[in-house]
């Protein structure tokens, strides 16, 4: 397997991917998952592309700049990201680097510009629960986490943040797969066999070890109660005992309910 990356500024990678979806979609799941095999580097939630997505993405002025977009800056954006992730602690040299942050969705016109060659992997949950669980847990505070404050805004910010992806699906180019949290949950091996095969990695027993190991990494995330414990499937389909609190907002997660293709009740 040839490295992806073949610019100087970049580390011999066999291969790029980043992890998007939403919050409470199931991608720290994922990253534990992947983190498991030992031929992939991982890193969860940190922000490597600070410094080149508000300087490119946050206003009207910057979308002009990323229109412009030279291959110096480019060149630089690229260092700066690979500095960060040196910076966090991960080692992807030799290895399949996955990079995993929900709101990655947000940035993937930038990842596309930057990474051409990256993969997505994007993780897919029942909208109904991914919004009542934003909504229902403690986060900690931020711009896109003020939006859980109340169920109407998280839920129109799902919706928004869908379409987005929708949009970038059908036009960046990237390749890309959804991995749809009730499907691992019911055929883990199968699945993750999945995930392997479009990283370009034979499937690996020790993933499914990955609840025993996370117990010895610093999960940055409330989900690290349920990664530890392993895989389970309590959180499927948990938002049909507050169906009537989740009224006002099914008909903003209505589209992609079934877009996903779930059940409609």
């Amino acid at each position: 397997m040839n490295a992806l990356e073949s610019d100087a500024d970049s580390p011999p990678v066999l291969c790029h991917a980043f992890i998007a979806g939403f919050p409470r979609s199931g991608t720290t799941l994922l990253e534990n998952i992947l983190a498991a095999h030992p031929k992939v580097s991982t890193l969860a939630e940190k922000s490597t592309l600070a410094d080149a997505a508000p300087h490119y993405l946050s206003n009207e002025s910057g979308l002009k700049r990323f229109e412009t977009l030279s291959p110096a800056d480019t060149r630089d954006a690229r260092r700066n990201y690979w500095r960060r992730v040196r910076q966090f602690g991960a080692d992807p040299d030799g290895k399949v680097f996955v990079d995993e942050n929900p709101l990655n969705t947000l940035w993937l016109a930038l990842i596309a510009k930057l990474f051409p060659g990256a993969k997505v992997i994007f993780a897919v949950r029942d909208p109904r629960d991914v919004v009542f669980s934003c909504f229902r847990r403690s986060l900690q505070m931020s711009l896109p986490t003020y939006e859980f404050l109340t169920l109407e805004r998280a839920a129109q910010f799902y919706a928004g943040t869908m379409r987005l992806a929708e949009i970038y699906r059908n036009t960046l180019g990237l390749e890309w797969t959804d991995i749809r949290h009730e499907s691992l949950v019911a055929n883990f091996e199968a699945e993750t066999a999945r995930i392997c095969g479009f990283l370009g990695l034979a499937y690996d027993s020790a993933m499914r070890d990955f609840g025993e190991r996370a117990r010895t990494r610093a999960i940055p995330t409330a989900s690290a109660p349920q990664i530890v414990r392993g895989l389970n499937s309590d959180g499927v389909g948990q938002w049909r005992h507050y169906s009537s609190e989740l009224q006002p907002v099914l008909p903003i997660l209505a589209p992609w309910v079934e877009s996903f293709g779930y059940p409609p009740d």
